[in-house]
């Protein structure tokens, strides 16, 4: 038979278990959350640095090569304007026009569409310019 003092001891070892396992459980739990954000977070951003920077060189490509011939050679008729070169930049990121709630593998699949177009478009616009660079 037991005598009270292990008695309390035993009840009082087994709420300090209870509660220390509680507390770890809790610190176990809030770590994985943060790791698992932290690993979602860097893969969304390494997704959304990849499509913007693939934009972003397009674009400075062709304004580069546009202004280039401009200042070198007469002969090539080089418009002084373009909707696409001359857009703001904001108006390349397609994660600014779709709906916050969409996942990054979607508005990457449409930035990806996004330069593919745009870069179709740049080569059948600025054929000549292309040409010269060739």
């Amino acid at each position: 038979m037991e005598n009270t003092s292990d008695t309390e001891f035993r009840e009082i070892s087994d709420a300090d278990f209870n509660k220390l396992s509680s507390a770890l459980t809790k610190a176990g739990y809030k770590d994985g959350i943060a790791e698992g954000r932290d690993a979602v977070f860097q893969s969304g951003f390494d997704t959304g640095y990849s499509d913007g920077f693939r934009t972003a060189f397009e674009i400075g490509k062709w304004s580069a090569m546009r202004g280039l011939v401009k200042q070198k050679e007469a002969s090539i008729s080089v418009p002084s304007e373009h909707p696409i070169l001359d857009a703001p930049e904001k108006e390349h990121h397609q994660f600014l026009k779709q709906p916050s709630n969409e996942s990054v593998d979607e508005i990457s699949r449409r930035q990806k569409e996004y330069i593919a177009q745009i870069t179709t478009t740049l080569n059948a616009d600025l054929k000549e310019i292309k040409n010269f660079f060739e």
